[in-house]
């Protein structure tokens, strides 16, 4: 939660991402259950237009406000990938994953400095 200068409550992006990731886990969909289309009418393009409009209802319901198209989709796809890196880290051996721990330790510690 991130608040205001009056004490109100906002949502910040991570909260948006899990949302997101929360929902697609529900839903139990992937991207790569389908082919790609140029026209947006596969079922996951629905889906996906059906969530943000979801996401956009809920957060004026708990939070007065409807996250911008940029934030929801910067969301959404955040979620996706934060999927796939979940479902990729679970098919690695434990030498892999604890590489790719460090890896991520290190890359944040950069990008802070």
């Amino acid at each position: 939660m991130v608040f205001d200068e009056a004490g109100h409550e906002h949502a910040s992006g991570d909260e948006l991402t899990r949302y997101f990731i929360r929902r697609l886990d529900e839903l139990d969909v992937r991207v790569e259950d389908d082919e790609l289309s140029y026209d947006c009418n596969t079922p996951y393009d629905y889906m996906y237009f059906r969530l943000l409009s979801d996401a956009q209802v809920h957060w004026q319901k708990h939070f007065g406000f409807v996250p911008t198209p940029g934030e929801l989709t910067k969301a959404f796809f955040g979620a996706e990938y934060e999927r796939s890196k979940r479902d990729r880290l679970a098919k690695l051996s434990w030498v892999a994953k604890l590489s790719d721990y460090w890896h991520q330790r290190r890359r944040r510690r950069t990008l802070t400095a």
